[in-house]
């Protein structure tokens, strides 16, 4: 009985900071939320509260699709976004609306010895509240103090059980056994809901990655990140895969020896029915390359590229984007078929921009005719030129980091003619012209 009251209780809650949520992106109140309304509502919290939220995520929340109350850190990322330091902030600052109503009772001799009582435990209890937390901080402070002098003795590396592609664990090799915390764990990429808890007189974790990127692990004391690692996830070469929805899913991969066809890198209707593709979903299909060229500053690069798109029947709105995965972030660009310009969005790292709320009408073009597409950066101010005409041109303002490798994705059938990029000194840097299927 007292569990379903206090889930009840924060439903409600749940509730009312939905409801502020979507008051401060600016959206209308009993407003039913498109995908791209989650997608925009997903990023905007990612970048304030800094906690990462999946889309699948807040679109269980927003669909009341949850059994149990939300994990603490997806609690708190909410209310970091509409300015409260935690979930527990957002409670505090919210329970009088739903603290249970009692009946009055007549007052006896025994309720008022029992109040006589309760004054002197409203003195003293201050007092000794005083006393205890001066005592906790006390032990706070000793203790981390201590943790931070015996960091140093921590043994952290990684290595993967193949050198590149996908699916890859890797084995994480650690030795906390002179630090002092109350809780280890090891977060494997910058998502902190992906992390596992580890313990002393233990020396190996390991982890499957299914996607090719530039991760960050880190190793957590506590609270306290006390060592990072670089993982590397690289592909042999172009990695076409299928995702539904965002990417907490498993891929489905395809070989890129059978995709290459007459200088095109594609994948056909036919081929992603046999791998029994759920049209119904939001499915779509990636070709990933990722380690294949000499790492560069994201900041400064130029892309040279040709894609299009043949339509399918149920696809209204058939979309490309292209993705540059780097060290400390992610930019993409996309193009859309005229008319459905409301459902994209433009981001480099801190930069973003919604087709909800914006005119990306550049964005917009034939995808059934070829598009040549050349995205320029020079110190973090980007250019872009479609066959040609210059069409968007603005400024980020945090860096991205190392470029890694980029990502092409389609939500329907898309072509690849060419890729070419240069360096800030517009040396070439990788091509592919996918003249023939060897990598």
């Amino acid at each position: 009985m007292k569990n379903d009251m206090k889930y009840s209780i924060e439903k409600e809650l749940i509730e009312l900071c939905k409801i502020q949520i979507i008051r401060r992106a600016g959206f209308a109140d009993g407003r039913v939320l498109s995908h791209k309304d989650v997608e925009y509502l997903c990023f905007v919290i990612n970048e304030k509260s800094k906690i990462y939220l999946s889309v699948s995520t807040l679109r269980r929340i927003w669909k009341n699709e949850y059994i149990r109350i939300p994990q603490d850190s997806t609690l708190d990322a909410l209310a970091r976004f509409i300015d409260f330091e935690s979930w527990n902030a957002f409670k505090r600052a919210n329970m009088n609306e739903y603290k249970p109503k009692t009946k009055p009772q007549k007052r006896t001799l025994r309720t008022k010895n029992f109040k006589k009582k309760s004054v002197l435990l409203y003195v003293l209890l201050p007092v000794f509240i005083v006393i205890l937390s001066a005592a906790i901080m006390l032990r706070y402070s000793t203790h981390h103090h201590f943790k931070k002098m015996k960091t140093e003795n921590v043994h952290f590396k990684s290595y993967g059980t193949i050198s590149s592609g996908v699916p890859n664990t890797v084995v994480f090799e650690y030795n906390i056994d002179d630090v002092d915390a109350d809780s280890f764990f090891i977060q494997h990429t910058w998502d902190t809901n992906r992390r596992a808890r580890i313990q002393k007189n233990n020396y190996f974790h390991t982890e499957i990655y299914y996607y090719p990127d530039y991760h960050i692990a880190k190793l957590i004391a506590d609270n306290t990140v006390i060592k990072e690692l670089e993982i590397d996830i690289n592909t042999d070469g172009w990695l076409p895969f299928v995702t539904y929805g965002d990417f907490n899913e498993t891929p489905i991969y395809l070989k890129v020896d059978t995709l290459i066809k007459n200088g095109i890198l594609s994948v056909s209707f036919a081929e992603l029915q046999k791998l029994n593709i759920d049209f119904s979903q939001d499915w779509v299909v990636h070709f990933r390359n990722t380690g294949s060229f000499k790492r560069i500053n994201s900041d400064n690069f130029t892309l040279k590229t040709r894609v299009r798109i043949k339509t399918i029947p149920f696809q209204s709105c058939p979309h490309f984007y292209v993705m540059f995965n780097c060290r400390d972030g992610y930019m993409d660009f996309p193009l859309v078929n005229k008319g459905c310009e409301s459902i994209v969005n433009v981001r480099f790292n801190d930069f973003y921009l919604s087709g909800e709320h914006n005119d990306l009408s550049f964005a917009g073009c034939d995808l059934g005719m070829w598009q040549e597409l050349i995205i320029n950066n020079a110190e973090k101010k980007v250019t872009v030129f479609l066959n040609g005409k210059k069409i968007f041109q603005n400024s980020y303002t945090k860096s991205a980091g190392t470029l890694a490798g980029f990502d092409y994705f389609f939500n329907c059938i898309g072509e690849i003619d060419y890729v070419s990029l240069y360096d800030k000194d517009n040396l070439l840097i990788y091509e592919d012209r996918f003249e023939n299927t060897k990598q």
